[in-house]
């Protein structure tokens, strides 16, 4: 009687062995290295969405397409591979001015080795686009300005105060952020350490 028994459990038992998920190592080992890939790749998503979608310290600088009054364009591709100073600023605000007065002297003190980008955000002036020309002309700015006409790339920075400064690095992440004031001897020396670093990462 309880040999019976033990056959009717052995046989029984036997399917669960055919059951998907419960027979040999194999299949556990081979959906176990598939979820490891997909976890991987996965991962590796989420670092690329971060660093192409960043406006804060650290992150990748966001995509952008600027031009001037004279229709000459810059994009964030073309800052690849130097230095940036990127400045957003309105002519009615005195920091603003200030902020300017900083890049002024910093074109002047680095010339051709860092990319200036100083971007007028044309949509919040209350004013056309021929008074803000004056008043560049006027305050004597010689770097080159940009015209962020429908304050399309200041959305996408979420600027919400004027000037707000991005120091950038040669690989195009952002190295600080400045709201408002600057000060310039630090601002200098932080770009020079990041020009010294770059220098130091092509040795």
């Amino acid at each position: 009687m309880r040999k019976n028994i033990f056959v009717i459990l052995f046989v029984l038992a036997v399917p669960l062995f055919f059951l998907p998920g419960c027979s040999g190592s194999d299949m556990s080992e081979s959906d176990s290295q598939k979820m490891d890939e997909i976890n991987e790749e996965k991962e590796t998503e989420n670092k690329d969405d971060i660093r192409e979608s960043g406006i804060f310290e650290g992150d990748m600088l966001k995509t952008f397409y600027l031009e001037d009054n004279s229709g000459n364009s810059v994009s964030s591709s073309d800052l690849i591979g130097s230095v940036t100073l990127l400045n957003f600023w309105t002519s009615w605000s005195l920091e603003s001015e200030a902020v300017n007065d900083i890049f002024s002297d910093c074109a002047n003190t680095f010339k051709d080795t860092v990319n200036i980008v100083s971007v007028n955000v044309t949509a919040v002036e209350g004013h056309n686009l021929e008074y803000v020309i004056k008043y560049i002309r006027d305050k004597g700015y010689e770097f080159p300005i940009y015209f962020d006409l429908e304050g399309s790339v200041a959305k996408k920075y979420l600027i919400r105060s004027f000037p707000t400064t991005y120091l950038i690095d040669e690989k195009g992440y952002i190295a600080n952020i400045y709201i408002g004031e600057i000060d310039e001897k630090d601002f200098i020396a932080e770009i020079k350490e990041l020009l010294n670093d770059y220098g130091s990462s092509d040795d």
